[in-house]
């Protein structure tokens, strides 16, 4: 793992000014800037205002490179349920290694020729219950979609016969 001498959560205009500015206190430290956008940071009037006037593209970035400031860009935890897997993997591990354990459960749960079982059944409902939750998710957003495609034919309908969207 990567040691820096300087962190900046952030990946914008105001990241860059602080790299820039580390800069000019400390010529020789490290720095990282953690951002969630894909790019570096840019000038954000210039890109909704000078591109329309003809200015070329580059004149949009802020050269925060010359700083010498890693840009960790876009990676965001995306797994929501890692604590989740974390603690299951846990789990079966503990009960596979500590087989007193498991026989006890087993008992528990009335498995006695093969106490081993227990472990894939616990990965079994583990793995429908996040099944179940993704189908719920995946319900909802169709529902969402479905919703704003209605609001969209909507909007096109009133633009069609050249009544306002908001009436």
């Amino acid at each position: 793992m990567a040691r820096y001498d300087y962190l900046i959560v952030g990946g914008g205009m105001t990241a860059d000014a602080a790299a820039h500015g580390i800069r000019r206190e400390d010529t020789r430290g490290s720095i990282a800037m953690v951002g969630a956008e894909s790019h570096a940071p840019y000038n954000r009037p210039p890109l909704t205002k000078g591109l329309w006037k003809g200015d070329p593209e580059d004149s949009i970035w802020r050269k925060t490179g010359e700083t010498g400031a890693e840009l960790v860009r876009g990676r965001r935890l995306k797994e929501r349920y890692a604590l989740l897997w974390l603690a299951t993997g846990a789990v079966l591990l503990v009960l596979s290694v500590w087989r007193e354990g498991l026989n006890t459960m087993a008992g528990w749960l009335g498995v006695s020729t093969y106490p081993p079982a227990v472990l894939f059944a616990v990965a079994t409902l583990f793995i429908l219950l996040v099944l179940l939750h993704y189908s719920t998710v995946i319900s909802r957003l169709t529902d969402e979609n479905v919703d704003l495609a209605q609001r969209i034919a909507l909007l096109e309908e009133r633009l069609s016969r050249g009544s306002p969207p908001d009436g």
